[in-house]
């Protein structure tokens, strides 16, 4: 079970073996949405700063990003490298850091087909 908290504290996200990111209102104590579309089971959850974006790691080896407000997605990144095992936002909320067992990559998601820089992982 994978769980994060947006920056403000209002919007719970939660993951698992069921292969969907369930978004929880924390305040109302209430189910918002069910975000659909990983083939295999949840590995990493992170928000972006603002709270808009929600970006999920698969065990499908995809990369998912998720308008929060309107629970879709709104870009998917095939990973070549495994399962992403950490998601870290950059302070400007579009460079993703990534990493997986071997590596931690960097993905600017304006332009995600590029990638910024590859470093083996500690």
């Amino acid at each position: 079970m994978e769980a994060t908290f947006s920056a403000d504290g209002g919007v719970l996200a939660t993951g698992g073996d069921d292969n969907t990111v369930v978004l929880w209102d924390v305040r109302r104590q209430k189910k918002l949405h069910t975000l659909e579309g990983h083939a295999g089971s949840i590995a990493a959850l992170a928000f972006t700063r603002d709270g808009s974006n929600l970006v999920s790691s698969g065990r499908d080896q995809v990369l998912r990003v998720w308008n929060v407000r309107m629970a879709r997605e709104t870009l998917r990144i095939p990973t070549s490298t495994g399962t992403v095992l950490q998601i870290i936002i950059g302070k400007d909320s579009d460079v993703l850091r990534l990493k997986d067992a071997a590596q931690v990559l960097e993905i600017d998601v304006r332009s995600p087909t590029k990638e910024i820089a590859v470093k083996q992982a500690n």
